[in-house]
């Protein structure tokens, strides 16, 4: 296999390897809000289910929405349908009828991206395999965001389980290979792969002592070349200023667009703390390659245009707890429309009720020609640590 400039790619080309999130899905795997210390729950409801209809109708993507296993489930559920039948009234669109569907899951929190599987595509049998990594809570007993995570650290075995042997009503089972367990501690939002051999993350989060204290970076790059079968890593220094919760996961900063194009968050003013940790990351950028030896097309996506705080009021609306981090009045969210999430058919974006959103969709609409940009408003979403990215979690489709 070569690249675009005849550089060989080293990759075995019949081993399980994690594919490009813009190739095809078969589902999109999501949780539903429920945790009263993240979010303002009815506030965070409306935008996530506005968030699913956007996937189901302009991103066409069959949509698996897990729902807690509790006496509270049923409630949960009736105000999510409900919540969908307003985003639709307000669409003027009918309801989805045949690519929603509900599931059960526990969990403690509901970023699917971070502790769902990851799924790899095996060529050889045209199935999926899911990686199932350590999860803790974005930094263990003391630095996480909450704990104990022990429901979290279940969900990627009880989600294969729901797609390959009990499925929802009218969903197609998935064949789904034994999960791998690299022993890795690590979520599904630090890292962003070209399904062409390269990965890019951020060494804040990898590097941070809260995840593999024990592991040294050379390491570390072994088990993600071995579990995800990829030839080459690029480590950018930092990932979005102010993105405290995770360490800095990539996914809220830089991500692929395309083979050897690459988006990335920056600040329009450069005296913003954010402008020289875009700038670091764009010159380790410019001085790289992917795996094929190409050099990187480059798309700057603009933050905000003034920096997200969360207010007294919001503030004072989430419940304290001593299991999960506190949010404090004023503090700045990370915010970034870089937390987007290629659909089939669309892209679906963050929209924070600032003048950058309709350029940032402009921008991505103009680098990705193939697919609509969809713009979801996601602040309330975005009170809860993460965003769109955050929230999703692909099931690809084996391309045989």
């Amino acid at each position: 296999m070569k690249g675009e400039n005849g550089t060989c790619l080293h990759l075995p080309a019949q081993r399980p390897f994690f594919p490009a999130e813009y190739d095809p899905h078969l589902a999109t795997l999501l949780l539903f809000p429920h945790s009263p210390e993240s979010f303002i729950l009815p506030r965070a409801i409306v935008e996530f289910s506005s968030m699913v209809v956007a996937l189901a109708v302009d991103g066409e993507e069959n949509v698996i929405v897990f729902f807690r296993p509790s006496v509270e489930s049923l409630s949960e559920i009736s105000m999510f349908w409900s919540a969908v039948d307003a985003e639709c009234a307000r669409r003027g669109i009918e309801r989805p009828g045949t690519n929603i569907y509900t599931a059960e899951c526990d969990s403690d929190d509901t970023w699917a991206r971070d502790t769902g599987p990851s799924f790899l595509i095996d060529p050889s049998t045209n199935s999926l395999t899911p990686v199932d990594w350590d999860f803790n809570a974005y930094g263990g007993p003391d630095e996480g965001c909450y704990w104990p995570c022990e429901k979290d650290k279940m969900i990627c075995q009880v989600m294969c389980e729901v797609l390959s042997i009990s499925p929802p009503s009218g969903f197609t089972k998935i064949p789904i290979n034994p999960l791998i367990k690299p022993g890795l501690v690590l979520e599904g939002g630090s890292f962003h792969c070209d399904g062409e051999g390269t990965l890019i993350t951020t060494s804040e989060c990898l590097l941070n002592p809260n995840r593999n204290p024990n592991l040294s970076q050379p390491q570390i790059e072994a088990l993600l070349m071995e579990t995800l079968n990829i030839a080459k890593i690029i480590w950018l220094p930092y990932g979005l200023y102010k993105d405290d919760d995770t360490n800095g996961h990539v996914d809220n900063f830089c991500c692929f667009l395309g083979p050897a194009h690459i988006a990335i968050a920056q600040s329009d003013d450069p005296s913003d703390p954010q402008y020289p940790i875009t700038e670091a990351a764009v010159s380790v950028l410019e001085a790289s390659t992917d795996a094929a030896g190409r050099t990187f097309k480059i798309t700057t996506v603009p933050t905000p245009s003034k920096p997200l705080l969360l207010t007294e009021e919001e503030a004072s609306l989430l419940k304290s707890s001593d299991s999960f981090v506190k949010r404090h009045a004023n503090e700045r969210m990370a915010a970034s429309y870089i937390n987007f999430y290629f659909a089939n058919s669309a892209i679906i974006i963050p929209a924070f009720g600032d003048p950058n959103d309709e350029v940032a969709a402009e921008i991505l609409a103009k680098a990705c020609p193939s697919r609509k940009v969809i713009s979801v408003p996601t602040r309330n979403i975005l009170i809860g640590g993460g965003n769109i990215h955050c929230q999703t979690q692909q099931v690809p489709k084996p391309k045989n």
